[in-house]
C-alpha cells in the first residue's frame, strides 16, 4: 500500500505516506491523557454513512474513500470515523481499557477488554451491543478474525496463555490452541491455512487450520 495508519498514547491516529515517510493528516486527535492501544479498519457496505470531508484530500491520500477506521482506548472508548471523512461515526463506552479490536465484516466489530470481556457490535446501531463474551476474567491481548468454512468467527489471545476461537453464530462452540505455559499471548496471524500466535515465552507457533478443525 502507499498509505498506513498508526494510533499513539498521546491519543492521536495518523495516516501516512510510504514513499515520503510524511505525515498526512491526523484523522483522530483525543487528549494527551487518553490513549489509543489498537486499530483496525475496513472498506465498509454502501449504506454505512460515513460522513462527508469539507477541506481537500492531500493528493498522496489513497485509498481512503469507503472505509472506517475504529480506535480502542486505555481509558474503555471505541471510536469509528470515516478515513476519508475524518467525521465521527459512532462513540461507545466501555468501563475498561479496550486492548484490540477488529473488524469481522463489513458491519461488525469485536474488541476485546482488559476486564477480560469480548464485545461484538455493528456499527449503524454501536449503542446496542450484539453480543458479549464473558468466558474468562484474563485481559484480552490479541484478536484476530477468520472466517473458516463459511463461518465467521474471531481468536482471542489472552494474557494467562490461552487462544480459543469463538463463533459468530455460536455461543458454546469453541476451540483452543495449545503450547503456551500461562505466557500472554501478544499477537495473532494468519495466512488463510495456518495461524501464528506470539507469546511472551520468546515463541512464534504455528498451527495448521484444518488440522485444528477436524480434530
Amino acid at each position: 500500500g502507499r498509505n498506513f495508519v498508526t494510533v499513539s498514547r498521546d491519543g492521536s491516529s495518523k495516516l501516512w505516506d510510504c514513499s515520503t515517510s510524511s505525515c498526512l493528516e491526523t484523522p483522530i486527535q483525543l487528549s494527551a491523557t487518553e490513549a489509543i492501544n489498537t486499530c483496525a479498519i475496513q472498506a465498509m457496505a454502501a449504506d454505512v454513512d460515513l460522513g462527508v470531508r469539507h477541506r481537500p484530500l492531500h493528493e498522496k491520500a489513497v485509498g481512503t474513500d469507503g472505509k472506517l477506521l475504529t480506535v480502542g482506548t486505555e481509558t474503555g472508548t471505541v471510536i469509528g470515523v470515516g478515513l476519508e471523512s475524518n467525521q465521527k461515526v459512532f462513540e461507545l463506552k466501555n468501563n475498561s481499557a479496550v486492548n484490540s479490536i477488529r473488524f469481522v465484516d463489513e458491519y461488525s466489530v469485536v474488541f476485546g477488554l482488559q476486564s477480560g470481556e469480548i464485545v461484538l457490535i455493528d456499527v449503524r446501531n454501536s449503542e446496542n451491543i450484539v453480543k458479549c463474551w464473558r468466558t474468562s476474567s484474563s485481559p484480552v491481548l490479541s484478536l484476530l478474525s477468520l472466517n473458516y468454512k463459511e463461518r465467521n468467527g474471531f481468536f482471542a489471545g489472552r494474557a494467562d496463555g490461552s487462544t480459543v476461537y469463538h463463533y459468530l453464530d455460536s455461543d458454546n462452540e469453541t476451540f483452543q490452541l495449545s503450547g503456551p505455559d500461562f505466557d500472554a499471548i501478544y499477537s495473532l496471524a494468519s495466512d488463510g491455512s495456518h495461524v501464528f500466535t506470539a507469546c511472551r515465552d520468546k515463541c512464534i507457533r504455528k498451527y495448521e487450520l484444518k488440522i485444528i478443525t477436524d480434530s
